[in-house]
């Protein structure tokens, strides 16, 4: 053993120095420990697998205080480092060296401010470890047996399900476009009623998940009611202004109506809570009023209005009559400062940037994405999946989505605009609309641009209800294209 000596910055060399005075058999006996910690049972790292049968490591955990736990912090319900804000925390250490009989590999992890060396950093010193040696990320069976289960379900359960279930859903997307489109608009109120039902239902009867209660269990899908709302309230604004009037629709008594049509389910959608899913109904619902033809005027009043509710938001925080919830204040200042609790708060956005920036002009490879694959994204196949995408096929792939997306958008503007009944031309810019949204949002969502909400990536998240009405959506706006008047040749 020698010690290396880093000055001013110079490269280390991987050789040279003083030789260490150690007794072989001191240093034979430090070396059996170091094994012990990552393979045998009473190791402080054995319960987190970092060790294999491909992976024989030696290593040490550590974990560096930054300040005890005072007697009054207690008294508070404080007992654990992980109840202390981020910068209070203590340091998580690990150092190894790889394979353990004929080192090759040596790796210290220093992670600040993140707790016990076992549980954090030994992960990520493994990851390391291996990718070092074999340049292979780690096969799921490196992982503990919590992460090693979920990679399995991702694997074995999502990806046949996501198939079957989006193959029911493509046919409904066939069906809908083969209804013809008067039958659409004379449903429009009775679906957009049907589905305030189960909005309302929701506070009843819901199924709760990640905190929220925004699912009804039918047996074969968690139905989002919220998620249906999108279209439906297309639907009936839609057939709204189908009937009304065009010297009508900027009276103020005229305006009110869709008004309510938009608020009362983003009351209820909010009421949820789903902040996001809420600001969706009201900004697609405000672009089709805007495209009906209602005076920009109103519109000047209402964004005029906003900056007063935006100071309504902060200076009501911490009052009894708060108007959003604690964790929706939390991802606004997220969003102002990821970096005032990265491993808290923060964490989501700040992996969500380093994979996207680590995937360069043209990524990592498919399936070879080290943020995704060493599960450091959260949500990477839902909200989050755009980084995944980002990171694995870089800027070329992600430009070639929205590209994409772009098409689609251009479909519906030249669709409507082509198309003379007002009923299906206004369909058609409210479904590209509500498309527009979706991955606007979701995208600036991951990239800082805008506080984290659930909003997934369209046709790319799994998911059930937003993938269903979607494509339903497609459906109606393929409907309204291929029954749409066509002039009469003599």
């Amino acid at each position: 053993p020698r010690l290396i000596q880093n000055m001013n910055g110079a490269p280390m060399a991987l050789s040279g120095g003083a030789p260490l005075d150690i007794d072989p058999a001191h240093l034979a006996l430090v070396q059996k420990a170091m094994f012990g910690v990552a393979n045998t049972k009473d190791g402080t790292a054995f319960s987190k697998r970092i060790a294999t049968q491909d992976l024989r490591m030696a290593g040490k955990t550590g974990t560096a205080q930054v300040r005890r736990i005072t007697a009054e912090e207690r008294a508070t319900g404080v007992v654990r480092n992980e109840d202390l804000p981020w910068e209070k925390r203590d340091h998580a250490l690990f150092v190894n060296y790889a394979p353990h009989d004929n080192p090759k590999v040596a790796v210290a992890i220093v992670v600040e401010h993140g707790g016990g060396g076992s549980p954090v950093a030994a992960p990520i010193a493994r990851d390391v470890t291996l990718f070092a040696l074999t340049g292979k990320m780690p096969d799921p069976d490196h992982y503990p047996l919590g992460q090693r289960a979920q990679i399995r379900r991702e694997q074995k359960e999502l990806a046949p399900k996501l198939i079957d279930w989006n193959s029911l859903k493509t046919t409904g997307l066939f069906v809908v476009a083969m209804i013809p489109i008067w039958f659409w608009r004379n449903m429009s109120f009775l679906a957009y009623s049907i589905v305030v039902l189960l909005l309302i239902a929701v506070e009843f009867i819901g199924v709760s998940g990640m905190g929220a209660q925004r699912w009804i269990d039918v047996g074969f899908i968690r139905l989002q009611p919220s998620e249906v709302m999108k279209i439906a309230l297309v639907l009936v604004l839609a057939a709204y202004y189908d009937w009304l009037p065009l010297e009508r629709t900027s009276r103020p008594l005229w305006v009110l109506f869709p008004s309510i049509l938009i608020l009362i389910p983003a009351f209820l959608v909010l009421r949820q809570p789903d902040l996001g899913t809420s600001l969706l109904l009201i900004m697609g619902g405000g672009a089709i009023m805007f495209l009906a033809g209602v005076h920009w005027a109103y519109f000047t009043a209402i964004i005029g209005s906003s900056f007063g509710l935006v100071l309504a938001v902060f200076q009501t925080r911490d009052t009894a009559w708060q108007l959003l919830k604690d964790y929706q204040y939390t991802r606004i200042d997220t969003f102002l400062d990821p970096g005032r609790d990265p491993l808290g708060a923060g964490y989501h956005i700040t992996q969500a940037k380093i994979a996207l920036g680590s995937g360069g002009w043209t990524g990592r490879g498919f399936m070879k994405g080290t943020q995704s694959r060493l599960n450091f994204l959260p949500e990477k196949h839902t909200d989050f999946i755009f980084t995944t995408l980002s990171e694995e096929l870089g800027f070329v792939g992600s430009i070639s989505l929205l590209g994409l997306y772009t098409l689609v958008v251009v479909f519906c503007i030249i669709s409507a605009l082509s198309n003379k009944d007002r009923f299906s031309s206004l369909l058609t810019l409210g479904i590209g609309i509500t498309f527009f949204l979706f991955f606007a949002i979701n995208m600036a969502m991951v990239m800082g641009l805008a506080p984290v909400v659930g909003v997934p990536l369209p046709l790319v998240s799994y998911g059930g209800s937003a993938m269903l009405i979607l494509l339903l959506g497609f459906g109606l706006m393929q409907s309204a294209h291929v029954h749409r008047p066509r002039p009469k040749h003599k």
